[in-house]
């Protein structure tokens, strides 16, 4: 009775090692996928700004100091997003699910 309930007690603990070091992986996962992401945004907010400043100065106008700005909010921006996801990887994967099953209701 004794061996059968040690069984137990050593799949059980297995099973939860198993899925933590599991949960530990996809949420490494989705902090590069998400670091990844937020790299893509931060260099075509960087391109949309230049584009906008081209265009700008051809009418006259100095945005040297708009990008300026606006390049380094979004680089704030961008490390407030991987901090959180980093400090609350789980939470993060539950508001990624939640937005990705929005967009997909969307979609249809």
């Amino acid at each position: 009775m004794n061996t059968n309930i040690r069984d137990l007690n050593d799949k059980a603990n297995d099973a939860i090692h198993d899925g933590v070091k599991e949960a530990s992986a996809k949420a490494d996962d989705f902090i590069n996928q998400a670091s990844q992401t937020a790299d893509t945004v931060g260099r075509k907010v960087s391109d949309l700004a230049s584009s906008a400043n081209s265009t700008l100065q051809e009418f006259g106008i100095r945005t040297d100091v708009m990008t300026d700005k606006a390049k380094r909010k979004t680089s704030e921006m961008q490390d407030a997003v991987i901090s959180e996801i980093k400090t609350n990887p789980l939470r993060s994967i539950a508001i990624a699910a939640g937005v990705g099953y929005l967009f997909a209701l969307l979609s249809r």
